[in-house]
């Protein structure tokens, strides 16, 4: 069992992440963590924990590349059948890779699969009931494509997956700044693999307010770059509306989260008129409703303060 951790600039986060691979139930692994030319103390902390432990390497890479670039090292210096990812502030429930090992152990077929996973938040485990509501309208397990074209709700630090099925699907794409996890997730379900699912909490996402999912200008064009890339696999499924109206929606509900309701509304309202009727559109529609109501008084209370 390989883990891969990417880390640049983590200083603040990475001793607990590595701590959540050392408590780990399944002993038999090796941690790779590729640092991605850090400038503060990020390898020294690293250090530290290789001069202790024989399962823990690192790799300095002289110049920062990117995410995927990282990964595609560590993987490249990988030994193990199976691949994990752990990044550098996430973490994981100490029983996380037996029960998922015992899951591929019990289902051979099964060359990748994910878990279920609650947030990090300054701190404290909350769990993400808005996005398990959402994500149980999609298929998690069994073949996932075309669906994964548009919807991505394999969360990379719960995936364990074949080394081989990496390698042969060419590893992440380092031309991608964001969404490079899902574009490997469509590559490996392009050759009709079948997806494993655990439903159990083994994993805990780092909400970050100074990262990439905070800056939507960013994340708007990254993804416009993503659904261009995959523009006519989508097309060919008939799936191209269903990944813009996932898009919409997506921005909509962080405008909505933000307190920014005259552009939630209108990002909503776009995702209302490409979608097909569904429960979802319903649930969104309740969002776009309530954009409304509060752009409407919070228009009301500023000419009133007049």
């Amino acid at each position: 069992m390989s883990i891969i951790m990417p880390a640049f600039n983590s200083v603040a986060t990475i001793s607990e992440s590595i701590q959540s691979v050392i408590n780990q139930t399944f002993r038999n692994w090796e941690l790779i963590i590729v640092d991605d030319h850090s400038q503060d103390n990020t390898v020294q902390i690293i250090e530290d924990y290789t001069s202790k432990d024989q399962r823990i390497q690192l790799i300095s890479l002289p110049k920062n590349r990117g995410l995927s670039n990282a990964r595609n090292t560590g993987i490249k210096n990988s030994k193990g059948k199976y691949l994990s990812f752990l990044d550098a502030d996430d973490l994981w429930h100490a029983s996380k890779l037996e029960a998922q090992l015992a899951l591929h152990t019990q289902n051979p077929t099964y060359r990748i699969s994910h878990t279920n996973y609650d947030l990090l938040v300054e701190g404290k485990i909350r769990s993400r009931y808005r996005g398990q509501i959402f994500d149980y309208f999609y298929s998690k397990s069994g073949e996932l494509y075309p669906q994964i074209l548009y919807k991505n709700n394999i969360a990379i630090l719960s995936v364990m997956v074949d080394r081989a099925l990496v390698i042969d699907s060419n590893g992440f794409d380092s031309g991608l700044w964001a969404f490079e996890d899902q574009d490997l997730w469509i590559k490996i379900a392009q050759q009709k693999n079948q997806f494993g699912y655990l439903n159990e909490k083994l994993c805990y996402y780092r909400i970050n307010p100074k990262g990439m999912s905070s800056n939507l200008g960013k994340y708007r064009r990254a993804y416009k770059f993503f659904l261009n890339k995959y523009e006519h696999e989508l097309l060919s499924n008939q799936k191209l509306l269903d990944a813009q109206g996932v898009y919409l929606n997506y921005f909509g509900l962080q405008f909505y989260k933000r307190g920014e309701f005259h552009l939630a509304f209108l990002y909503l309202l776009k995702a209302w008129r490409k979608q097909r009727f569904s429960i979802l559109k319903i649930l969104f529609g309740g969002y776009l409703f309530l954009s409304l109501i509060k752009m409407y008084f919070g228009q009301n209370r500023t000419n009133n303060s007049w």
